[in-house]
This record gives structure tokens, sequence and C-alpha cells, in this order.
């Protein structure tokens, strides 16, 4: 299992700082949560866009948009049941409050030189046993369960390569891994089935 931690407000920490969206603004994955367009930037950063739909056509203000900074490489945006995850070297959680306000929270998962690629998967459990995610991490892929109310547990697939890109399947209820490997020279690529159940 692995936790959702509130963002403490400290105006130290970068990942809380608020700013207007700059004219190198480069978007990499976008959203929609809520009543906000969100844009997952190639600087690390979030840009959140309300949206007005009072108006006929959507209406974007983007006066009132705002950059939240998150990490040091492109944003990939997961939707989610109740928000959405942003994967920028750690992996966040986004969700709106009562009040339409952004909301981030960090996802403790174990400690990780960078956090290469992310994919979410239900296995057909109910969510009383949390979310269920995949991720590549250090050249390892990991399985683990969220949930606010829990305590972190882990589970290591060795895959004996290099982890480029995972994939839920939820019809086989397996786990699809690309991977490459050197060999003589030449870059091998591997798709490998990982079966949860095991």
């Amino acid at each position: 299992m692995a936790c959702i931690l509130p963002v403490p407000a400290d105006p130290f920490h970068t990942y809380t700082a608020l700013q207007e969206p700059g004219s190198f603004t480069v978007p990499y994955s976008a959203a929609i949560l809520s009543s906000w367009l969100v844009f997952g930037l190639r600087q690390g950063s979030i840009l959140c866009m309300p949206i007005d739909f009072e108006h006929e056509s959507i209406y974007l203000d983007s006066q009132a948009s705002q950059i939240i900074h998150v990490g040091q490489s492109a944003v990939d945006l997961v939707p989610c049941q109740d928000g959405m995850y942003a994967l920028s070297g750690r992996l966040w959680k986004i969700a709106c409050t009562v009040d339409e306000d952004i909301h981030l929270d960090r996802v403790l998962v174990p400690k990780f030189d960078f956090i290469n690629a992310f994919c979410l998967f239900d296995c057909g459990l109910p969510t009383l046993y949390g979310e269920r995610i995949a991720l590549i991490a250090d050249d390892k892929l990991h399985t683990f369960a969220l949930s606010p109310d829990t305590q972190l547990s882990t589970r290591k697939i060795e895959l004996k390569d290099t982890p480029r890109k995972i994939i839920y399947d939820k019809s086989l209820d397996y786990l699809i891994a690309i991977t490459t490997r050197m060999e003589n020279g030449d870059r091998k690529n591997f798709i490998r089935l990982v079966d949860l159940a095991r």
C-alpha cells in the first residue's frame, strides 16, 4: 500500500508556488477536472485554467489561470475516479475541493531516483481496497494500492530488462510491460505479460 498525504503549506516548497503562465509554456498533456482545464507542461509544471460554462461556448479565463510547479520533467496527467494523477519524476494526486479550488497531494511511494512511467488500473476490485497503480522506477516495475488511511507495502516484480512503458489490460487482468535490452551492441525490444494474480 502507498499513502496519499496533503502537501504542507510551507513557503519553502517550490511545488506549492503559484505563478502566472509565461510565454514559453509548452503543453505535454491535458485533462479536465471539474471546472478546470489542466495542462501538464514540459517544464515540470501544471497549468490550471478555470472553465466558465455560463456562456454559449466554453470560455477559458486566462487571467485567473495559475501554474503549480511539481517537478523537473514533462508532466503526464492520468485521470482517475475522483481527480487525476500527475507524474513529473514524482507522483501527485490532483483533486477539486468543494469550493472548486485545485488541491494537490503528494503520493508517498518508496524513495526512487526517478519514476519513468505510471499506469492506473482497478483489477476489478472494489474501491475500498484503494486505487491500484503500477509504475516503472529505477528500471523496475512496481505495483501499489493507494489509500489515504493505510501503511506502505510494496511488491517487486523483476523483469531483467529495462522497462520503457506499462499498460494495464483490464480484460486479461495483466500488465503489459514493454522492455529493452542491449545484446551484442543491438537494442532488442520485448513485450512481457505480468500476471498480477501471482
